[in-house]
Protein backbone atom coordinates (compact mmCIF):
# COMPACT_ATOMS: atom_id res chain seq x y z
CA UNK A 1 0.00 0.00 0.00
CA UNK A 2 0.66 3.37 -0.38
CA UNK A 3 0.44 6.74 2.17
CA UNK A 4 0.19 9.86 0.00
CA UNK A 5 -1.47 13.65 0.15
CA UNK A 6 -2.19 16.08 -2.48
CA UNK A 7 -1.28 19.88 -3.50
CA UNK A 8 -4.05 21.86 -6.14
CA UNK A 9 -2.32 20.93 -9.85
CA UNK A 10 -0.49 17.98 -8.57
CA UNK A 11 -3.17 15.99 -9.14
CA UNK A 12 -1.61 12.93 -7.27
CA UNK A 13 -4.71 11.61 -5.81
CA UNK A 14 -6.45 10.72 -8.99
CA UNK A 15 -3.32 9.84 -10.57
CA UNK A 16 -2.67 7.17 -7.74
CA UNK A 17 -6.47 6.24 -7.91
CA UNK A 18 -5.92 5.76 -11.64
CA UNK A 19 -2.79 3.70 -11.24
CA UNK A 20 -4.02 1.77 -7.98
CA UNK A 21 -7.02 0.86 -9.91
CA UNK A 22 -5.43 -0.98 -12.59
CA UNK A 23 -3.30 -2.61 -10.64
CA UNK A 24 -6.02 -4.27 -9.06
CA UNK A 25 -8.30 -5.00 -11.97
CA UNK A 26 -4.88 -6.59 -13.91
CA UNK A 27 -5.01 -8.78 -10.48
CA UNK A 28 -8.50 -9.68 -10.71
CA UNK A 29 -8.48 -10.82 -14.38
CA UNK A 30 -4.97 -12.87 -13.70
CA UNK A 31 -7.23 -14.34 -11.58
CA UNK A 32 -9.69 -15.37 -13.83
CA UNK A 33 -7.60 -16.07 -16.21
CA UNK A 34 -6.39 -18.75 -14.39
CA UNK A 35 -9.86 -20.61 -13.33
CA UNK A 36 -10.63 -20.02 -16.83
CA UNK A 37 -7.61 -22.12 -17.40
CA UNK A 38 -8.32 -24.41 -15.40
CA UNK A 39 -12.20 -25.04 -16.08
CA UNK A 40 -11.27 -25.16 -20.05
CA UNK A 41 -8.72 -28.23 -18.83
CA UNK A 42 -11.62 -29.46 -16.86
CA UNK A 43 -13.48 -29.58 -19.91
CA UNK A 44 -10.57 -31.87 -21.93
CA UNK A 45 -10.35 -34.10 -18.81
CA UNK A 46 -13.98 -34.96 -19.00
CA UNK A 47 -14.04 -35.97 -22.11
CA UNK A 48 -11.54 -38.87 -21.27
CA UNK A 49 -13.52 -39.70 -18.30
CA UNK A 50 -10.89 -40.14 -16.01
CA UNK A 51 -12.74 -39.63 -12.79
CA UNK A 52 -9.60 -38.83 -10.59
CA UNK A 53 -8.37 -36.07 -12.53
CA UNK A 54 -11.80 -34.51 -12.93
CA UNK A 55 -12.02 -34.64 -9.11
CA UNK A 56 -8.14 -33.24 -8.99
CA UNK A 57 -9.11 -30.45 -11.45
CA UNK A 58 -12.65 -29.44 -9.42
CA UNK A 59 -10.47 -29.06 -6.01
CA UNK A 60 -7.65 -26.89 -8.01
CA UNK A 61 -10.83 -24.95 -9.37
CA UNK A 62 -11.88 -24.19 -6.01
CA UNK A 63 -8.83 -23.07 -4.86
CA UNK A 64 -8.82 -20.64 -7.37
CA UNK A 65 -11.50 -19.11 -6.79
CA UNK A 66 -11.14 -18.79 -2.85
CA UNK A 67 -7.74 -16.97 -3.79
CA UNK A 68 -9.78 -14.70 -6.19
CA UNK A 69 -12.02 -13.80 -2.86
CA UNK A 70 -9.07 -13.49 -1.02
CA UNK A 71 -7.28 -11.33 -3.12
CA UNK A 72 -4.55 -8.59 -1.31
CA UNK A 73 -5.55 -6.05 -3.50
CA UNK A 74 -2.96 -2.83 -3.29
CA UNK A 75 -4.46 0.08 -1.13
CA UNK A 76 -3.94 3.67 -1.19
CA UNK A 77 -4.49 5.69 1.65
CA UNK A 78 -5.64 9.03 1.01
CA UNK A 79 -4.32 11.72 3.40
CA UNK A 80 -4.96 15.64 3.33
CA UNK A 81 -5.20 17.55 0.38
CA UNK A 82 -3.84 21.00 0.84
CA UNK A 83 -5.01 23.98 -1.68
CA UNK A 84 -4.82 27.39 -1.27
CA UNK A 85 -7.80 29.06 -2.98
CA UNK A 86 -9.65 32.85 -3.68
CA UNK A 87 -13.00 33.38 -1.99
CA UNK A 88 -14.42 33.45 -5.43
CA UNK A 89 -15.03 30.70 -8.38
CA UNK A 90 -14.09 32.01 -11.53
CA UNK A 91 -15.75 30.38 -14.24
CA UNK A 92 -14.80 33.58 -16.46
CA UNK A 93 -11.64 35.15 -16.18
CA UNK A 94 -10.65 38.61 -17.14
CA UNK A 95 -14.39 38.61 -17.56
CA UNK A 96 -15.85 41.61 -19.80
CA UNK A 97 -19.58 42.52 -20.72
CA UNK A 98 -18.99 41.57 -24.17
CA UNK A 99 -22.24 39.14 -25.64
CA UNK A 100 -21.74 35.45 -25.59
CA UNK A 101 -24.82 35.01 -28.46
CA UNK A 102 -23.03 35.28 -32.11
CA UNK A 103 -19.44 35.92 -30.48
CA UNK A 104 -16.73 33.94 -31.78
CA UNK A 105 -14.69 31.94 -29.09
CA UNK A 106 -11.06 30.76 -29.46
CA UNK A 107 -10.69 27.21 -27.54
CA UNK A 108 -7.27 26.34 -26.94
CA UNK A 109 -4.98 24.20 -25.18
CA UNK A 110 -1.50 23.75 -24.22
CA UNK A 111 0.84 20.78 -23.97
CA UNK A 112 4.25 21.96 -22.05
CA UNK A 113 7.19 20.25 -19.82
CA UNK A 114 5.80 20.50 -16.36
CA UNK A 115 3.19 22.37 -14.19
CA UNK A 116 5.74 25.65 -13.08
CA UNK A 117 6.25 28.03 -15.49
CA UNK A 118 7.77 30.13 -12.97
CA UNK A 119 10.73 27.42 -12.50
CA UNK A 120 11.67 27.37 -15.85
CA UNK A 121 8.64 24.66 -17.56
CA UNK A 122 7.67 25.84 -20.77
CA UNK A 123 5.00 25.43 -23.66
CA UNK A 124 5.74 23.03 -26.51
CA UNK A 125 2.76 23.20 -28.32
CA UNK A 126 -0.24 25.15 -28.76
CA UNK A 127 -3.54 24.36 -29.94
CA UNK A 128 -6.83 26.13 -31.03
CA UNK A 129 -9.84 26.66 -33.20
CA UNK A 130 -12.26 29.36 -33.72
CA UNK A 131 -15.73 28.65 -33.06
CA UNK A 132 -18.47 30.65 -34.14
CA UNK A 133 -22.26 29.65 -34.04
CA UNK A 134 -21.10 26.03 -33.29
CA UNK A 135 -18.85 25.62 -36.38
CA UNK A 136 -15.60 25.72 -36.67
CA UNK A 137 -13.84 28.49 -38.53
CA UNK A 138 -10.14 28.21 -38.09
CA UNK A 139 -7.69 26.34 -36.50
CA UNK A 140 -3.76 27.05 -35.37
CA UNK A 141 -1.50 24.34 -33.98
CA UNK A 142 1.87 24.70 -33.59
CA UNK A 143 4.70 22.64 -32.33
CA UNK A 144 7.52 24.32 -29.86
CA UNK A 145 10.72 23.93 -29.64
CA UNK A 146 12.05 24.22 -25.73
CA UNK A 147 15.25 24.63 -26.36
CA UNK A 148 16.30 21.37 -24.35
CA UNK A 149 15.87 17.46 -23.87
CA UNK A 150 11.89 16.88 -23.34
CA UNK A 151 11.76 15.07 -20.10
CA UNK A 152 10.63 11.29 -20.97
CA UNK A 153 7.79 11.16 -18.21
CA UNK A 154 6.39 14.80 -20.35
CA UNK A 155 6.64 12.39 -23.80
CA UNK A 156 4.50 9.97 -22.23
CA UNK A 157 1.66 11.85 -21.66
CA UNK A 158 1.84 14.32 -24.58
CA UNK A 159 3.55 12.15 -26.54
CA UNK A 160 5.67 15.27 -27.69
CA UNK A 161 9.68 14.18 -28.44
CA UNK A 162 12.74 15.90 -29.20
CA UNK A 163 12.13 14.76 -32.36
CA UNK A 164 8.56 16.02 -33.19
CA UNK A 165 10.12 18.99 -32.06
CA UNK A 166 13.20 19.67 -33.70
CA UNK A 167 12.66 21.75 -36.66
CA UNK A 168 9.89 23.58 -34.56
CA UNK A 169 10.02 27.11 -33.63
CA UNK A 170 10.83 28.23 -29.97
CA UNK A 171 8.46 29.64 -27.48
CA UNK A 172 8.68 33.40 -28.05
CA UNK A 173 7.87 33.58 -31.88
CA UNK A 174 5.20 30.90 -31.68
CA UNK A 175 2.98 32.88 -28.69
CA UNK A 176 3.15 36.09 -30.72
CA UNK A 177 1.66 34.21 -33.69
CA UNK A 178 -0.95 32.90 -31.15
CA UNK A 179 -1.26 36.36 -29.81
CA UNK A 180 -1.76 37.90 -33.49
CA UNK A 181 -4.29 35.20 -34.00
CA UNK A 182 -6.26 35.34 -31.08
CA UNK A 183 -6.47 39.10 -31.16
CA UNK A 184 -9.09 40.15 -28.63
CA UNK A 185 -11.70 37.16 -29.04
CA UNK A 186 -12.94 35.35 -25.44
CA UNK A 187 -10.94 32.23 -24.94
CA UNK A 188 -12.06 29.17 -23.82
CA UNK A 189 -9.90 26.14 -21.75
CA UNK A 190 -10.19 23.22 -19.66
CA UNK A 191 -9.14 23.66 -16.30
CA UNK A 192 -8.24 27.04 -18.17
CA UNK A 193 -5.97 28.33 -14.89
CA UNK A 194 -3.30 25.66 -15.95
CA UNK A 195 -3.03 27.24 -19.60
CA UNK A 196 -3.81 30.77 -18.53
CA UNK A 197 -0.65 30.28 -15.65
CA UNK A 198 1.55 29.84 -18.65
CA UNK A 199 0.28 32.16 -21.47
CA UNK A 200 0.93 34.10 -18.57
CA UNK A 201 4.37 33.64 -18.29
CA UNK A 202 5.05 33.60 -22.12
CA UNK A 203 3.58 36.71 -22.21
CA UNK A 204 5.94 38.02 -19.36
CA UNK A 205 8.67 36.56 -20.31
CA UNK A 206 8.74 38.27 -23.86
CA UNK A 207 7.37 41.16 -23.07
CA UNK A 208 4.23 40.48 -24.85
CA UNK A 209 2.11 43.11 -22.38
CA UNK A 210 -1.01 41.09 -19.95
CA UNK A 211 -3.10 38.64 -21.41
CA UNK A 212 -6.60 40.50 -21.09
CA UNK A 213 -8.79 38.20 -23.75
CA UNK A 214 -11.53 36.72 -20.96
CA UNK A 215 -11.03 33.10 -20.12
CA UNK A 216 -13.64 30.85 -20.15
CA UNK A 217 -12.81 27.74 -18.00
CA UNK A 218 -14.95 24.29 -18.86
CA UNK A 219 -13.75 22.97 -15.83
CA UNK A 220 -15.89 25.25 -13.24
CA UNK A 221 -18.69 25.98 -15.66
CA UNK A 222 -19.15 22.15 -15.65
CA UNK A 223 -19.60 21.95 -11.91
CA UNK A 224 -22.03 24.84 -11.85
CA UNK A 225 -24.31 23.22 -14.51
CA UNK A 226 -24.02 19.24 -14.17
CA UNK A 227 -24.93 19.25 -11.00
CA UNK A 228 -25.59 15.54 -11.44
CA UNK A 229 -21.72 14.91 -12.46
CA UNK A 230 -19.48 13.16 -10.17
CA UNK A 231 -16.73 13.90 -12.44
CA UNK A 232 -16.06 16.88 -14.77
CA UNK A 233 -12.45 15.77 -16.54
CA UNK A 234 -11.98 15.91 -20.36
CA UNK A 235 -13.07 12.61 -20.82
CA UNK A 236 -15.91 12.59 -17.83
CA UNK A 237 -17.64 15.18 -20.10
CA UNK A 238 -16.96 13.26 -23.41
CA UNK A 239 -18.61 10.72 -22.10
CA UNK A 240 -21.77 12.71 -21.03
CA UNK A 241 -22.15 14.31 -23.92
CA UNK A 242 -21.21 11.66 -26.67
CA UNK A 243 -18.07 12.90 -27.74
CA UNK A 244 -14.69 10.64 -28.10
CA UNK A 245 -11.98 12.94 -26.43
CA UNK A 246 -9.52 10.03 -27.73
CA UNK A 247 -9.16 8.55 -24.21
CA UNK A 248 -9.94 5.20 -22.99
CA UNK A 249 -12.87 4.93 -20.54
CA UNK A 250 -12.93 2.86 -17.37
CA UNK A 251 -14.82 0.56 -19.07
CA UNK A 252 -12.91 -0.26 -22.59
CA UNK A 253 -15.27 -2.63 -23.68
CA UNK A 254 -17.47 -0.05 -24.70
CA UNK A 255 -16.00 0.73 -27.22
CA UNK A 256 -15.55 -2.62 -28.66
CA UNK A 257 -18.64 -4.75 -29.63
CA UNK A 258 -19.69 -7.58 -28.55
CA UNK A 259 -17.35 -9.68 -31.59
CA UNK A 260 -14.49 -7.52 -30.20
CA UNK A 261 -13.90 -5.46 -33.13
CA UNK A 262 -13.77 -1.53 -32.59
CA UNK A 263 -16.47 0.25 -34.11
CA UNK A 264 -19.58 -0.17 -35.25
CA UNK A 265 -22.78 -3.17 -36.70
CA UNK A 266 -23.67 -2.03 -39.81
CA UNK A 267 -26.95 -2.58 -41.48
CA UNK A 268 -27.18 -5.43 -43.23
CA UNK A 269 -28.87 -3.59 -46.28
CA UNK A 270 -25.87 -1.01 -45.85
CA UNK A 271 -23.00 -3.59 -45.64
CA UNK A 272 -24.35 -5.67 -48.33
CA UNK A 273 -23.66 -2.58 -51.13
CA UNK A 274 -19.92 -3.07 -50.20
CA UNK A 275 -17.06 -5.12 -51.17
CA UNK A 276 -14.37 -3.28 -49.27
CA UNK A 277 -13.56 0.12 -47.61
CA UNK A 278 -10.01 0.70 -46.90
CA UNK A 279 -8.42 3.56 -45.66
CA UNK A 280 -4.52 4.23 -46.66
CA UNK A 281 -4.26 0.45 -47.53
CA UNK A 282 -6.02 -0.32 -44.62
CA UNK A 283 -9.42 -2.62 -44.50
CA UNK A 284 -11.68 -1.22 -42.30
CA UNK A 285 -14.98 -3.49 -42.91
CA UNK A 286 -14.95 -6.76 -41.26
CA UNK A 287 -17.48 -9.59 -42.39
CA UNK A 288 -18.26 -12.05 -39.82
CA UNK A 289 -19.93 -15.22 -40.78
CA UNK A 290 -22.97 -15.98 -38.30
CA UNK A 291 -24.48 -18.93 -37.34
CA UNK A 292 -27.76 -19.29 -36.40
CA UNK A 293 -31.05 -21.61 -36.22
CA UNK A 294 -34.22 -21.15 -38.21
CA UNK A 295 -37.97 -22.89 -39.24
CA UNK A 296 -37.37 -24.41 -42.21
CA UNK A 297 -41.06 -23.58 -44.32
CA UNK A 298 -41.24 -26.83 -46.39
CA UNK A 299 -40.37 -29.25 -43.38
CA UNK A 300 -41.32 -27.33 -40.46
CA UNK A 301 -38.27 -28.48 -39.26
CA UNK A 302 -35.22 -26.38 -37.51
CA UNK A 303 -32.08 -26.29 -39.41
CA UNK A 304 -28.48 -24.02 -39.64
CA UNK A 305 -28.25 -21.42 -41.47
CA UNK A 306 -25.39 -18.22 -41.62
CA UNK A 307 -25.74 -14.43 -42.51
CA UNK A 308 -23.35 -12.36 -42.56
CA UNK A 309 -21.89 -9.28 -39.52
CA UNK A 310 -20.71 -6.44 -40.85
CA UNK A 311 -18.73 -4.40 -38.41
CA UNK A 312 -16.74 -1.14 -39.90
CA UNK A 313 -14.01 0.06 -37.29
CA UNK A 314 -13.10 3.06 -36.62
CA UNK A 315 -9.44 3.87 -37.88
CA UNK A 316 -7.24 5.53 -35.54
CA UNK A 317 -4.33 8.26 -37.17
CA UNK A 318 -1.23 9.31 -35.56
CA UNK A 319 -1.44 12.82 -34.20
CA UNK A 320 -1.02 15.81 -37.21
CA UNK A 321 -2.19 13.46 -40.01
CA UNK A 322 -3.62 15.66 -42.68
CA UNK A 323 -4.49 13.59 -45.30
CA UNK A 324 -6.04 9.41 -45.99
CA UNK A 325 -6.64 7.71 -49.10
CA UNK A 326 -10.07 5.97 -49.40
CA UNK A 327 -10.14 3.03 -51.59
CA UNK A 328 -14.12 1.58 -51.81
CA UNK A 329 -15.45 -1.47 -54.37
CA UNK A 330 -19.06 -1.46 -54.32
CA UNK A 331 -21.33 -5.04 -55.55
CA UNK A 332 -23.52 -4.75 -58.40
CA UNK A 333 -26.34 -2.05 -58.42
CA UNK A 334 -24.20 0.37 -56.12
CA UNK A 335 -23.40 3.68 -57.61
CA UNK A 336 -21.25 6.19 -55.38
CA UNK A 337 -21.66 9.83 -55.88
CA UNK A 338 -19.74 12.09 -55.67
CA UNK A 339 -16.81 10.54 -54.89
CA UNK A 340 -13.15 11.65 -53.62
CA UNK A 341 -10.78 9.23 -52.67
CA UNK A 342 -7.95 12.06 -50.96
CA UNK A 343 -10.33 13.18 -47.62
CA UNK A 344 -8.48 15.68 -45.41
CA UNK A 345 -8.63 15.32 -41.93
CA UNK A 346 -8.54 17.78 -38.80
CA UNK A 347 -7.50 16.89 -34.96
CA UNK A 348 -10.33 14.85 -32.85
CA UNK A 349 -13.13 12.67 -34.73
CA UNK A 350 -13.39 12.86 -38.38
CA UNK A 351 -16.79 11.86 -40.02
CA UNK A 352 -16.17 10.92 -43.03
CA UNK A 353 -19.59 10.79 -45.39
CA UNK A 354 -19.67 8.50 -48.30
CA UNK A 355 -22.83 8.85 -50.08
CA UNK A 356 -24.19 6.06 -52.68
CA UNK A 357 -27.06 5.39 -54.94
CA UNK A 358 -28.98 1.52 -54.64
CA UNK A 359 -32.44 0.54 -56.47
CA UNK A 360 -34.13 2.39 -53.39
CA UNK A 361 -32.30 5.60 -53.83
CA UNK A 362 -29.63 7.97 -52.35
CA UNK A 363 -28.13 6.34 -48.84
CA UNK A 364 -25.02 7.37 -47.04
CA UNK A 365 -22.29 5.86 -44.93
CA UNK A 366 -20.60 7.26 -42.03
CA UNK A 367 -16.85 6.75 -41.79
CA UNK A 368 -15.11 7.37 -38.50
CA UNK A 369 -11.58 8.40 -38.59
CA UNK A 370 -9.74 9.70 -35.53
CA UNK A 371 -6.90 11.63 -35.49
CA UNK A 372 -4.27 12.25 -32.53
CA UNK A 373 -4.77 11.47 -29.30
CA UNK A 374 -5.92 12.86 -25.81
CA UNK A 375 -3.63 15.24 -24.51
CA UNK A 376 -2.41 16.24 -27.98
CA UNK A 377 -3.26 19.92 -28.10
CA UNK A 378 -5.06 20.07 -31.30
CA UNK A 379 -7.14 17.61 -29.87
CA UNK A 380 -7.98 18.37 -26.71
CA UNK A 381 -8.85 22.00 -27.73
CA UNK A 382 -11.00 20.50 -30.87
CA UNK A 383 -12.95 18.45 -28.17
CA UNK A 384 -12.91 21.23 -25.57
CA UNK A 385 -14.89 23.30 -28.48
CA UNK A 386 -17.03 20.78 -28.71
CA UNK A 387 -18.21 20.60 -25.02
CA UNK A 388 -18.28 23.94 -24.68
CA UNK A 389 -20.54 23.93 -27.77
CA UNK A 390 -23.06 21.54 -25.84
CA UNK A 391 -22.42 23.98 -22.61
CA UNK A 392 -24.01 27.04 -24.22
CA UNK A 393 -27.44 25.45 -25.00
CA UNK A 394 -27.57 24.73 -21.40
CA UNK A 395 -26.51 28.07 -20.73
CA UNK A 396 -29.28 30.00 -22.75
CA UNK A 397 -30.23 32.67 -21.78
CA UNK A 398 -27.23 33.95 -19.75
CA UNK A 399 -26.34 37.23 -22.05
CA UNK A 400 -22.90 38.36 -20.99
CA UNK A 401 -19.37 36.90 -19.80
CA UNK A 402 -19.32 38.96 -17.06
CA UNK A 403 -22.65 36.73 -16.33
CA UNK A 404 -20.99 33.80 -16.21
CA UNK A 405 -19.55 34.58 -12.70
CA UNK A 406 -23.01 35.51 -11.06
CA UNK A 407 -22.68 31.92 -9.79
CA UNK A 408 -26.57 31.94 -8.65
CA UNK A 409 -28.12 33.14 -11.94
CA UNK A 410 -25.90 30.93 -13.65
CA UNK A 411 -27.46 27.90 -11.89
CA UNK A 412 -30.66 29.33 -11.65
CA UNK A 413 -30.45 29.09 -15.48
CA UNK A 414 -29.14 25.74 -15.73
CA UNK A 415 -31.84 24.48 -13.26
CA UNK A 416 -34.40 26.44 -15.68
CA UNK A 417 -32.74 24.45 -19.14
CA UNK A 418 -33.11 21.17 -17.84
CA UNK A 419 -35.90 19.47 -16.23
CA UNK A 420 -34.00 16.37 -15.19
CA UNK A 421 -31.80 18.34 -12.96
CA UNK A 422 -35.10 20.78 -11.55
CA UNK A 423 -36.83 17.17 -10.68
CA UNK A 424 -33.64 16.49 -8.10
CA UNK A 425 -32.67 20.05 -7.25
CA UNK A 426 -32.85 19.27 -3.73
CA UNK A 427 -30.21 16.88 -3.56
CA UNK A 428 -28.44 18.70 -6.66
CA UNK A 429 -28.64 22.54 -5.69
CA UNK A 430 -25.25 24.33 -3.94
CA UNK A 431 -27.55 24.92 -0.87
CA UNK A 432 -28.68 21.67 -0.51
CA UNK A 433 -27.02 21.15 2.60
CA UNK A 434 -29.37 24.56 3.94
CA UNK A 435 -32.19 22.92 3.24
CA UNK A 436 -34.62 20.14 4.28
CA UNK A 437 -37.82 18.50 2.82
CA UNK A 438 -40.94 19.58 4.07
CA UNK A 439 -43.77 17.21 5.75
CA UNK A 440 -45.91 16.12 3.37
CA UNK A 441 -48.17 16.44 6.61
CA UNK A 442 -47.53 19.99 6.69
CA UNK A 443 -49.13 22.40 5.04
CA UNK A 444 -48.35 24.98 1.95
CA UNK A 445 -48.04 28.51 3.46
CA UNK A 446 -48.63 31.67 1.14
CA UNK A 447 -46.31 34.37 3.44
CA UNK A 448 -43.71 31.09 3.95
CA UNK A 449 -39.96 32.11 2.39
CA UNK A 450 -39.39 28.44 0.66
CA UNK A 451 -35.93 27.99 -0.85
CA UNK A 452 -37.13 27.09 -4.57
CA UNK A 453 -39.93 29.09 -5.05
CA UNK A 454 -38.73 30.81 -8.18
CA UNK A 455 -38.55 27.20 -9.72
CA UNK A 456 -42.17 26.83 -8.55
CA UNK A 457 -40.92 24.08 -6.12
CA UNK A 458 -42.45 24.53 -2.52
CA UNK A 459 -40.87 20.75 -1.50
CA UNK A 460 -37.73 22.36 0.90
CA UNK A 461 -37.88 24.57 3.50
CA UNK A 462 -34.82 26.37 5.10
CA UNK A 463 -33.09 24.28 7.45
CA UNK A 464 -32.71 27.18 10.84
CA UNK A 465 -34.35 30.60 9.85
CA UNK A 466 -30.91 32.02 9.46
CA UNK A 467 -30.07 29.80 6.29
CA UNK A 468 -31.60 31.83 3.82
CA UNK A 469 -29.80 34.94 4.36
CA UNK A 470 -25.92 33.23 5.31
CA UNK A 471 -25.78 30.38 2.72
CA UNK A 472 -22.21 29.48 1.01
CA UNK A 473 -22.20 28.36 -2.76
CA UNK A 474 -20.07 25.22 -2.67
CA UNK A 475 -18.80 23.69 -6.46
CA UNK A 476 -16.45 21.53 -5.07
CA UNK A 477 -16.29 17.52 -4.19
CA UNK A 478 -16.71 17.98 -0.18
CA UNK A 479 -15.74 14.81 1.71
CA UNK A 480 -18.94 13.72 3.42
CA UNK A 481 -19.24 14.82 7.16
CA UNK A 482 -20.97 13.16 9.61
CA UNK A 483 -22.96 15.81 11.30
CA UNK A 484 -26.53 15.51 11.87
CA UNK A 485 -27.40 19.20 12.10
CA UNK A 486 -24.29 20.88 10.93
CA UNK A 487 -23.35 21.83 7.34
CA UNK A 488 -20.29 21.23 5.29
CA UNK A 489 -18.82 24.85 6.30
CA UNK A 490 -17.88 26.28 9.78
CA UNK A 491 -19.60 29.61 11.06
CA UNK A 492 -18.85 31.79 13.84
CA UNK A 493 -20.35 31.28 16.82
CA UNK A 494 -22.84 34.07 16.36
CA UNK A 495 -24.92 32.33 13.62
Amino acid sequence: GIAITDHDCCQSFPHVFGEVTSYNKGLKKKAQAKIDDLKKSLEEIKDSGNQEGIAEMEKMIAEAEEEKKNIRFFKAGYGSEIEMCESYLNVCFNATDEKIEGNTFVVFDTETTGFNPGLGDSIIEIGGVKIHNGEVVDRFDELINPGHPIDEAITRVTDISDDDVKDADNEENVTKRFKEWIGSLPLVAHNARFDKNMLDMAYYKYGLGKLENPIIDTLMLSRVINRDLKKHSLKALGKFYGIDTGEATDDDEETVNESGYNGIILDPEIGEAFKSIKIDGEEVLKVEKEEYYDIDITTEERVKKYRNIYHLDTLHKASKTELINLEIEVNDGITLIDFDSEVKLHPAENGIDIKYMDSFGEKNLTLIVYVGQHHGADVDSENTGYIFNKMLSQIKGIDKLSDLNDLGYLEEVSFKNNQKLLDHIGELSTIKNYVVKRDENVEIKEDEDYPFAKYGNTEYLWKFPWCKDNWLQMYENIPGKTFKEHIANIYDNGK
